[in-house]
C-alpha cells in the first residue's frame, strides 16, 4: 500500500517568483514515518526520503540574503528614480517604471521577513531543505515536524539529558574554553550544508545581454531615436534583474569561482558607471539649462567628448566582460561532474 503525502506545512519553491524561475523546483511532503523532498529540473524528478528514526537534527541558520538583497534593489530604484529626473523625455517612463518595480520588489522582499537556510541532519549526510528560506516558514515546518520526530524516536527526559551532557564533559579531553570556540567554529561549517546546485540560466542571460549592450552602444553613437533609448532603457532593466538573479542563485552554489568573480565585476562596473554616468549629466544640465525644457535628448556631440568617451569604455567594458563570462560558463558547463560527497566521518570518543 502507498504512503499517503501531505505538503509539508509553511513550506514553498523559495526565493521571489522572479527569481525561483532560474532554479530547480522543490516541495517538501510528509507521509506517516518519513520526510521525502522532491527536486524538479526541467523533465526530471528527483526524491530522498528521510525517515523520522534516522533524523539527528533540524538546523535552521539565520542570513542576511533579505538585507542585501533588498539594499540593491532600493539602491537600483533610486539610481533609476535619479537617472529618470536627469534624462527626462523618452527615458523619463523606462527609468520611473524600472525604479518602482526595484522598489516593489524591495518592499515585497522585505514584507515576507528575514531569510535563513533549513538542514535536515542524518547520521550520514546535512541536506538542505530549499522550500523553508524564511525563519516563520521553516519554524512553522520544525514545530509540525518535532512531534513526529519525536513519536517515532521517542522522547529525552530531562535527568537523562542531564546525563548525557555529563558524560560527554568526562570524556571530552579539551579544556571546555577551546571546545566552545572550536566547536562553534565547526558547527557553523556543518550547519552551511552541500552546496546547492546553479542552472547559470540568469548568468548567460545577463553575458548575452552584455554583449548586445556593446552593440546599442555602437548605434547609440551613430543613430539618434527616441526607440532606441526605449530599447536601450528595456536592455538596461534586462541587466539588472539578471544580475540580481545571478547573485542570488550563485550564493553558496557548485559554479565555478571564475563565473562568480565575473558576474560581481559586472555589479562593480554597473555601479561605477552609472554613477559616473549621473554625476556627468546632472552637471551639463546644471551648465546648459536650455535642454531641460527642450522636446528632444542632446546628441552625444552636444554632451561633449568626455561623455561619448564614457559610452565607449562602457561599452567596451560590457563586451569585454560578456564574452569572458559566456567562456567561463561554457568551460564550466562542460567538465565532468565531480564525485560525490563522502559522508561525514564518525567521532571518536
Amino acid at each position: 500500500m502507498s504512503p499517503t503525502y501531505q505538503r509539508l506545512p509553511g513550506s514553498s519553491r523559495g526565493g521571489l517568483a522572479l527569481l525561483a524561475l532560474a532554479r530547480p523546483g522543490f516541495s517538501l511532503w510528509v507521509a506517516e514515518d518519513h520526510l521525502l523532498k522532491v527536486e524538479l529540473n526541467g523533465c526530471t524528478e528527483s526524491y530522498k526520503r528521510f525517515f523520522f528514526r534516522d533524523i539527528q537534527g533540524l538546523l535552521i541558520r539565520e542570513t542576511r540574503r533579505v538585507a542585501a538583497a533588498s539594499a540593491v534593489l532600493a539602491g537600483c530604484g533610486a539610481l533609476s528614480f535619479v537617472g529618470a529626473v536627469v534624462v527626462g523625455g523618452g527615458g523619463l517612463w523606462v527609468f520611473g517604471a524600472l525604479g518602482c518595480l526595484s522598489f516593489a520588489l524591495a518592499m515585497i522582499n522585505w514584507w515576507q521577513g528575514p531569510a535563513c537556510e533549513c538542514h535536515v541532519k542524518t547520521a550520514v549526510q546535512t541536506e538542505r531543505l530549499a522550500g523553508l528560506d524564511r525563519v516563520k516558514r521553516a519554524q512553522i515546518a520544525v514545530d509540525f515536524l518535532r512531534p513526529l520526530i519525536e513519536g517515532a524516536q521517542g522522547v529525552l527526559t530531562r535527568e537523562e539529558i542531564e546525563r548525557g551532557a555529563g558524560e560527554l564533559e568526562v570524556r571530552s579531553p579539551t579544556p571546555p574554553a577551546r571546545r566552545n570556540k572550536g566547536s562553534r567554529r565547526n558547527a557553523s561549517k556543518k550547519e552551511a550544508g552541500p552546496l546547492k546546485h546553479c542552472s547559470g540560466r540568469f548568468h548567460r542571460v545577463l553575458f548575452w545581454l552584455l554583449i548586445s549592450d556593446a552593440v546599442t552602444t555602437v548605434v547609440y553613437l551613430t543613430i539618434q531615436h527616441s526607440l532606441l533609448t526605449m530599447i536601450a532603457g528595456m536592455m538596461l532593466a534586462g541587466q539588472l534583474i539578471c544580475l540580481a538573479g545571478a547573485l542570488f542563485t550563485q550564493h553558496h552554489s557548485d559554479l565555478a569561482a571564475s563565473v562568480k568573480k565575473v558576474v560581481w565585476i559586472t555589479g562593480g562596473v554597473f555601479l561605477v558607471s552609472m554613477g559616473i554616468a549621473v554625476i556627468y549629466m546632472f552637471a551639463f544640465y546644471v551648465s546648459n539649462p536650455g535642454f531641460i525644457d527642450a522636446d528632444r535628448e542632446p546628441t552625444p556631440g552636444e554632451l561633449g567628448l568626455p561623455w561619448i568617451v564614457i559610452v565607449i569604455v562602457s561599452g567596451v567594458a560590457s563586451l569585454v566582460l560578456g564574452i569572458v563570462g559566456l567562456r567561463e560558463l561554457n568551460r564550466w558547463r562542460s567538465m565532468p561532474p565531480g564525485p560525490p560527497p563522502l559522508p561525514n566521518p564518525p567521532v571518536s570518543p
